[in-house]
């Protein structure tokens, strides 16, 4: 965990903070330590390109408890372009405003993922109470395998 006051790394288990006297004591009692995460900083060890986050999009959002983007991502790319298909099979719409909405929703993806890649290990390092960079770091590792193996998969199902 890190001091909430001024950041440093500090040993478990320990309430108070060596490099400032920082007690934190009365957020144990309090039992609002698991929000205190939110405001400690990204140890430097996770902040790089999250390839998981890249490929999986809001499958890894949802996984990793960010809700919003998630959803957002879900709604925005999955849900939407659906229903403008089903408005241009019923005349509802134009080709080729049907056309321009689709190329606008597929660089807003590539742009949507590469911010989830960009920022995705900070997002997850805050949306949930980590004390192991390690651990952490495993499993953004067995994500990105999963997205890879997934976009292998789709890759190949195209060709065939």
């Amino acid at each position: 965990m890190y001091c909430e006051k001024c950041g440093v790394k500090t040993i478990d288990g320990m309430n108070i903070c060596e490099q400032c006297a920082f007690a934190a004591e009365w957020r144990k009692k309090s039992g609002i330590d698991k929000y205190a995460q939110k405001a400690n900083p990204v140890p430097q060890e996770i902040r790089f390109f999250n390839p998981g986050a890249f490929l999986l999009g809001w499958i890894w959002a949802l996984a990793h408890r960010l809700w919003a983007l998630g959803l957002m991502y879900l709604f925005v790319f999955v849900v939407f372009p659906n229903l403008l298909r089903i408005a241009l099979e019923r005349d509802k719409i134009d080709i080729m405003a049907y056309i321009a909405i689709n190329i606008t929703l597929f660089i807003a993806l590539i742009a949507f993922s590469i911010y989830l890649g960009i920022t995705g290990n900070e997002k997850a390092w805050k949306a949930r109470p980590r004390d192991n960079v390690q651990k952490f770091l495993k499993a953004q590792r067995n994500w990105a395998v999963v997205g890879i193996a997934y976009v292998v998969l789709i890759i190949v199902s195209a060709i065939v």
